[in-house]
Order: C-alpha cells, then structure tokens, then sequence
C-alpha cells in the first residue's frame, strides 16, 4: 500500500502489505474520512492491519496454534 508514492509503514516500522485490493479500498475510505485531525478510533482497519502486521506476523505459528485450539 502506498501514500504519495511512498510504502505506508506501521507503527512498528513494517511496511503495509495487505492481502487484497477490497481491505485496501476500505483502509482508503477510513481515511478519506478524516478532517484535519487524525482521529485514530475511527480507523479500525487501519488498527486491524498494523496489529496484524507489526504483532501476528512476529508470532505466526502461536497465533495459528491458539486460534486452531
């Protein structure tokens, strides 16, 4: 995912890969919706996708493992 040209980047410094065009588009609504101040509770995809990437991914295998139990 890009922002003027540039990799979008999590709180954790990754850069936003998301799966699939549909979650993207929606992450870009979140944010058209925003004002002149970034209202961060309003952008839960956003949250929902940096959380995945900058936490989930470090710990793949005990995600997996808790969530198939």
């Amino acid at each position: 995912m890009e922002l003027n040209g540039q990799p979008i980047k999590t709180p954790g410094k990754r850069t936003l890969v998301l799966p699939g065009c549909a979650l993207a588009e929606a992450i870009a609504r979140e944010w058209e919706t925003q004002g002149d101040t970034v209202e961060l509770y309003v952008l839960l995809l956003t949250r929902l996708a940096n959380s995945a990437a900058d936490y989930v991914a470090n710990q793949r295998e005990l995600v997996v493992n808790e969530v198939v139990e």
